[in-house]
């Protein structure tokens, strides 16, 4: 009786929680199976019905169950390897002019909310027909453990000049806030702005500072 007490509060519990996209029912069979999704409908002391992951409706008695438990939902992006690759737009009012991005991330998402790695990239600024190419490390930080999260990341390194042997150009600095929109376990776009300061001596070895105000969109898998 106090076993089929505890069945039946889980599985009403179940029930109420079950619009709650974060979580999933678990439910332990006495043959040792084992099916998760979410429950549907229960009535107290007969039967429980579960639509399972992969879109199944099962109906299960009382006497077949073990145990109900939940399990809480990963629904941002899994540990792991990460590629990331985005483009962007830079507009500058400077010497250099605007400027058209490219860049690539290798980096390791350690949970859904922090990731670091190595980037490289190129900035083409058409106006004054100049390539540079940074490399920098690159940490990235999501809000929110879910399918929509606002995020901010950070670029810090070094800028070389493609045109001119790859001589040093001088320290990249590049924060950015944006969206990020999961499409799967490992995979998302982003959407950002940002701003990107770059460091430069002028033909008078004058030290300056390039600011530019950046749009970008990537994609990471």
């Amino acid at each position: 009786m106090k076993r089929l007490l505890t069945l039946c509060t889980v599985a009403l519990c179940t029930v109420i929680l079950s619009a709650q996209v974060n979580y999933r029912d678990i439910l332990y069979l006495k043959n040792g199976s084992i099916i998760r999704g979410i429950i549907t409908e229960q009535i107290p002391g007969q039967t429980i019905t579960i639509k399972s992951d992969d879109g199944n409706a099962f109906t299960y008695t009382y006497d077949e169950i073990d145990r109900l438990e939940k399990e809480k939902l990963n629904k941002g992006l899994k540990a792991g390897n990460k590629h990331f690759a985005a483009l962007g737009y830079h507009m500058n009012s400077g010497n250099y002019g605007h400027n058209l991005s490219f860049d690539f991330v290798q980096a390791r998402q350690f949970n859904p909310f922090f990731s670091l790695g190595l980037g490289a990239g190129t900035r083409y600024y058409h106006d004054v027909s100049k390539l540079h190419v940074p490399v920098y490390l690159d940490f990235r930080v999501n809000f929110v453990n879910n399918t929509f999260s606002p995020y901010i990341s950070t670029g810090y390194g070094y800028t070389f000049d493609a045109k001119n042997n790859f001589s040093g150009v001088g320290i990249l600095i590049s924060p950015e806030i944006g969206l990020t929109i999961k499409t799967s376990d490992k995979s998302a776009f982003h959407f950002g702005i940002g701003t990107e300061y770059q460091s430069y001596d002028d033909i008078y070895d004058d030290h300056n500072i390039s600011e530019t105000l950046k749009v970008t969109l990537g994609f990471s898998l």
